[in-house]
């Protein structure tokens, strides 16, 4: 369960600090709460209670497959970016970097407005 319980306790926790208009969660392609698929069904049921936390805006983003981290397979690295141009998009694959400038790009772009009073520290535990 952490691909559960440690996201909600962060999102939950950026909510409860007051001062978080704008969550970012990074998921995975074919999250969905009815998958076959244990990953894809926790990662659906995770998407779907960061929304019900009521975030005044959220942005979800389901890779298929992540390029240049130290959990993508040494094949992936290596062959996926030369068969992305054929491949369908479901299957692409994102550099790391490309997915991390897009996620910056969106965040800079979204406007919400938070009003805090005080410095309030995220306490999670789990």
């Amino acid at each position: 369960r952490v691909d559960f319980d440690l996201c909600y306790a962060f999102a939950n926790a950026c909510l409860d600090a007051g001062t978080i208009g704008h969550f970012s969660l990074l998921s995975i392609a074919g999250a969905d709460v009815h998958a076959d698929g244990l990953r894809e069904r926790v990662k659906g049921e995770l998407e779907e209670a960061v929304m019900d936390l009521g975030f005044p805006a959220t942005t979800i983003y389901r890779p298929k497959h992540v390029l240049g981290t130290i959990h993508t397979p040494p094949w992936a690295d290596r062959w996926l970016p030369w068969l992305n141009p054929v491949l369908p998009r479901s299957l692409k694959g994102v550099r790391v970097a490309s997915l991390a400038e897009t996620m910056r790009r969106v965040a800079e772009s979204v406007h919400v407005e938070v009003q805090t009073n005080s410095w309030h520290p995220i306490r999670c535990s789990l």
